[in-house]
């Protein structure tokens, strides 16, 4: 098989694996603002929320927020599978979302970068997925996937994980 064709097979698989339905969250600039203003954090100059789908057959749903300059912003020490502190993410989660997991890293395809995977049980008793990581200095990048059977207020628990995971790399 020719080399090409074989890593387009190899990359199409995650796919074909996970084809569950999956939360869509519009994050726009006002929304972006919103969230972080609810951790005191000042929206960077230049930067937008905005949602991007890596593709039309994709599972999953990619939230980048970008800007022109990230003076100031760090994301150091890297948050890396063997130094990850799942109780410290956690603890920007609130009491419904303790007890994640890093189940290891996830499709290394998606713009080539280290996707985590965390999973855990919101208050109702409902399972749900976070799938997050992707940051630069400019461009953070998260994607969630969610429990087809999680309700309402799991979602909108998950919409406040993504505050926290702003949070977290805004300031970590």
């Amino acid at each position: 098989m020719h080399k090409a064709a074989l890593l387009l097979l190899l990359m199409t698989l995650p796919v074909l694996a996970d084809n569950q339905p999956q939360f869509h969250y519009k994050l726009d600039a006002k929304t972006f603002t919103s969230l972080t203003h609810k951790v005191q954090l000042p929206v960077p100059e230049g930067w937008t929320g905005t949602l991007d789908e890596t593709s039309r057959t994709h599972p999953l749903t990619l939230v980048r927020a970008e800007g022109r300059a990230a003076a100031g912003l760090h994301f150091a020490p890297p948050i890396e599978p063997e130094t990850f502190d799942p109780d410290k993410l956690a603890a920007h989660f609130g009491k419904s979302f303790k007890g994640f997991r890093v189940l290891g890293m996830f499709d290394p395809v998606l713009a080539g970068f280290p996707f985590h995977e965390i999973d855990g049980v919101d208050a109702a008793g409902d399972r749900y997925t976070i799938l997050w990581g992707g940051a630069t200095d400019s461009v953070i990048t998260l994607v969630m996937r969610a429990d087809p059977k999680v309700h309402q207020q799991a979602r909108s628990e998950l919409l406040q994980a993504v505050r926290g995971l702003v949070y977290l790399k805004l300031t970590d």
